[in-house]
C-alpha cells in the first residue's frame, strides 16, 4: 500500500505532465501548417515537451517517418518513465505499454505482407524501442513472406499466437480482424489478470470503467465493420469479438444476428454502454472507442484520487495526442482540408 505522501507525488507528477499536454490551440496552429516541414518546426519551436527530441533534425529537410518515430519515441518514454513511480503496478504497466507497442509492429508488418509489400521499404523500425522488446523488430522489417515473419517471432508469446493462421497469412485481408483480436486479447487478458491479483477496491472499479469502456465499444465497432463490409457466419463473428466488457450476450448475439449495421446501432443503444454514445462527437463510427476513452481518461486523470488510475488515464491520453499528431501530419502530406482533418480528431 502506498503512504499517502507517495500518492501526492504521483498525481502531482503525472498531473503536471498532463497540463503540458496538446491544446486545441495548438492543433490549430498545426492545422494551419503547408508541409510536413513547417509541423516540425512549430512542434520544435512552440511545443517544450517536442523541442528537446526534435532538436537534432533539420525541419527544412525532415521525413515524415523520421518525424512520427521522434514523437512516438517521446510518447513512449514519457508513459515508460511514469511507471516507475507507481512502485505497487507499475512494472505491470510497463509490460503493457511494451506489449501494446509490440502488437501495434507486428500487426503493421501483417498488414504489409497482405498488401504484398515488403516491410523494410516502407516502414522503419523505431530504433528507440528495440532494447525494450526481446523481439527481432529489426529483422522482422526485412521479411518477405509469412514463412519469414513467422519464423521471426517463434520463440515469442506472439509466434504461438500466431502459429494457427499459418495457412491464412496469404489469404484475403479479413483475416486481419481475427488476429487483431487474437493478439489483443492475449494483451487485455494479461491487464485484467493484473489487475484481479494486485488491484482493490474503488481502484479496480476505475480501471475496469476505462477498458470495459473501450472494449464494449471495440465489439460494437467490430459488429458494424463485419455487418459493411464482410459476408460472416454467426460463429465466425464470435470469433473476432474481445471475450471482455460489459456487454451482456444477449445484446452481442442480438447485434451479431441483425440484419444490417443499422439495426446493430439501434440495439447498440439499448444498452448501457450505447446510452453512451449520445454525449460523443464523431464522423467516423471506427472513432468511438478511442473519444470515449478520451473521454474516461480525461475525467479520472482530473478527479481520480487513485495514483494508478490518473497514471494509467495519462498513459492513455499520450496514445490520443500521438494519434492526433500523425492525423494532422498525414492530412498536411496529402493536402486534405483543416476542416476534414480535425473532424477525426480527438479534442477535449
Amino acid at each position: 500500500m502506498l503512504s499517502r505522501f507517495s500518492s501526492n507525488v504521483i498525481l502531482s507528477k503525472v498531473r503536471a505532465m498532463y497540463s503540458r499536454r496538446m491544446t486545441t490551440k495548438d492543433y490549430s496552429s498545426l492545422l494551419n501548417c503547408k508541409n510536413v516541414g513547417e509541423i516540425a518546426a512549430f512542434l520544435k519551436q512552440q511545443s517544450s515537451e517536442y523541442s528537446q527530441i526534435l532538436t537534432p533534425i533539420n525541419e527544412n529537410d525532415v521525413h515524415r517517418g523520421q518525424l512520427e518515430n521522434l514523437i512516438r519515441k517521446k510518447i513512449f518514454r514519457d508513459s515508460l518513465s511514469i511507471c516507475r513511480y507507481e512502485l505497487s503496478v507499475g512494472e505491470h504497466f510497463s509490460e503493457y505499454i511494451i506489449k501494446s507497442t509490440e502488437i501495434e509492429q507486428i500487426l503493421h508488418t501483417i498488414r504489409l505482407i497482405l498488401a504484398g509489400k515488403s516491410p523494410d521499404l516502407i516502414y522503419t523500425m523505431p530504433i528507440f524501442f528495440t532494447k525494450h522488446t526481446s523481439i527481432d523488430f529489426p529483422l522482422l522489417t526485412k521479411v518477405k513472406n509469412q514463412e519469414e515473419f513467422l519464423d521471426t517471432i517463434k520463440g515469442s508469446d506472439y509466434g504461438r499466437i500466431l502459429h494457427k493462421f499459418k495457412s491464412q497469412l496469404c489469404n484475403k485481408e479479413s483475416v486481419l480482424t481475427e488476429i487483431e483480436v487474437e493478439l489483443y486479447g492475449y494483451l487485455y487478458g494479461n491487464i485484467y489478470r493484473v489487475i484481479g491479483r494486485y488491484i482493490h477496491g474503488n481502484t479496480k472499479k476505475e480501471l475496469c470503467k476505462i477498458f470495459d469502456s473501450y472494449i464494449d465499444l471495440f465489439n460494437f465497432v467490430t459488429i458494424v465493420r463485419m455487418k459493411r463490409y464482410y459476408n460472416m457466419s454467426f460463429n465466425c463473428m464470435k470469433l473476432v469479438l474481445l471475450p471482455f466488457g460489459t456487454l451482456k450476450q444477449k445484446y452481442l448475439h442480438a447485434m451479431i444476428e441483425a440484419s444490417d449495421y443499422k439495426e446493430v446501432v439501434e440495439i447498440m443503444k439499448n444498452t448501457t454502454a450505447g446510452k453512451k454514445l449520445d454525449s460523443i462527437e464523431y464522423g467516423s463510427i471506427d472513432e468511438l472507442p478511442l473519444k470515449l476513452s478520451n473521454k474516461i481518461c480525461s475525467h479520472y486523470i482530473r478527479f481520480s484520487s487513485n495514483p494508478s488510475v490518473v497514471m494509467f488515464s495519462y498513459i492513455n491520453l499520450t496514445k490520443v495526442e500521438l494519434s492526433n499528431i500523425i492525423n494532422i501530419i498525414e492530412g498536411v502530406r496529402y493536402r486534405v482540408s483543416s476542416e476534414e482533418i480535425v473532424k477525426i480528431l480527438t479534442l477535449n
